[in-house]
C-alpha cells in the first residue's frame, strides 16, 4: 500500500534525444539527452511534493552491463549512445530495463536490472537461466528486497558442437532425453568443425534428426559462428570504412566490383578535404 508513480520512458531513438551543442559528439549528445530525460522524468514524479516511490522503466543498453545473444540487435549506430548507470541519477527507488536478454544488474546495482527474456530468443542463449524479479518494500523509505523466480522451461533451446560422431550421439541422447519430459520438443542447432564436408554432413544431419522426430533449426561450421559472433560485438568506430562496406555487401555476387567504385569515392572525398 505504498503510493507509487513510474516513469515509463520508451525506446528513446537518436532522433527523439538529440540536440548536439557545438562540437559535441553525437555519442556524447546522446548520453546527455538521456541523462536530462531521466532527470526531467523524476522531477515530474516528485511534482507536488509526491514522496512515494518512484520508479523507472527504460529500453536501452547501459554500461556495466552483459549482452551475449546475438539477437540483440545495437540500437544506435555502433552502439554509440551506451547509457552510463550515472544517467539515472539517484533518486529512483528502482530501475527496471529492457532490451538485453540474460537476467543481470547494472555495474553491480541491485536495483537497476535487467530482467531478461522470458524464453530463449536465439541459441547463443542456449545455457541462460530465465527468470523474472520480484521487487518488494516495507515501507517507502526501505530498500527493495529483490528476489528472482526461475522461469519454467517448456521448450530446450541446444547447441551440438563436434565431430560427426559426437553430434549423431548427441542426437539420440536428445531424443531419449525428449521422451522422457512431458515438454515440447527440442529446437536444435548443430555447430561442425571447420574441416568437415559441411554440404555432405549438414544433410546427414538433417536426415537423421527427422528419423528421430527432431527439429534441426541450422547447421554451420565453426569458423562462421565465431565471425557473427565476433561482429555483433564489433563497434562500428573500430572498422574502416573499406571494413564496413564489405559487411553490408558481403551477400552480393557483385561485391568486389562496388568495393572498388566505394574505395575511388573514398579516395575522392579525402583528396577534397
Amino acid at each position: 500500500n505504498i503510493p507509487t508513480r513510474i516513469f515509463c520512458a520508451p525506446f528513446l531513438r537518436a532522433s527523439d534525444l538529440l540536440s548536439v551543442e557545438g562540437d559535441e559528439s553525437i555519442d556524447s549528445a546522446i548520453k546527455r539527452s538521456t541523462k536530462t530525460a531521466y532527470t526531467q522524468g523524476l522531477k515530474a514524479l516528485r511534482k507536488n511534493n509526491f514522496n512515494g516511490l518512484a520508479l523507472a522503466t527504460g529500453h536501452l543498453y547501459a554500461a556495466g552491463s552483459e549482452n551475449n545473444s546475438d539477437s540483440v540487435r545495437d540500437i544506435q549506430i555502433g552502439n554509440q549512445g551506451v547509457v552510463k548507470v550515472e544517467s539515472f541519477g539517484d533518486g529512483f527507488d528502482y530501475v527496471a530495463l529492457g532490451h538485453l536478454h540474460r537476467p543481470q544488474r547494472v555495474a553491480g546495482q541491485d536495483h537497476i536490472r535487467y530482467s531478461g527474456s522470458p524464453i530463449a530468443l536465439s541459441f547463443s542463449e542456449y545455457e541462460d537461466i530465465k527468470s523474472m524479479c520480484v521487487v518488494e518494500w516495507d515501507s517507502v523509505d526501505s530498500k527493495p528486497q529483490i528476489s528472482e523466480v526461475e522461469i519454467p522451461l517448456f521448450r530446450r533451446m541446444i547447441r551440438v558442437i563436434g565431430s560427426r560422431a559426437d553430434v549423431t550421439t548427441k542426437l539420440k541422447e536428445i531424443q531419449a532425453e525428449d521422451a522422457s519430459q512431458d515438454k515440447l520438443e527440442s529446437w536444435i542447432e548443430i555447430i561442425l568443425p571447420d574441416e568437415a564436408p559441411d554440404a555432405v554432413l549438414a544433410a546427414d544431419f538433417r536426415q537423421l534428426a527427422s528419423e528421430l522426430g527432431l527439429k534441426v533449426f541450422g547447421v554451420q561450421m565453426q569458423k562462421a559462428l565465431a565471425q557473427t559472433q565476433f561482429r555483433a560485438h564489433q563497434r562500428l568506430e573500430e572498422l574502416s570504412p573499406i571494413e564496413v562496406m564489405k559487411v553490408v555487401l558481403e551477400e552480393r555476387p557483385d561485391q568486389e566490383e562496388l568495393l572498388k567504385v566505394f574505395h575511388e569515392l573514398l579516395q575522392k572525398n579525402l583528396e577534397e578535404k
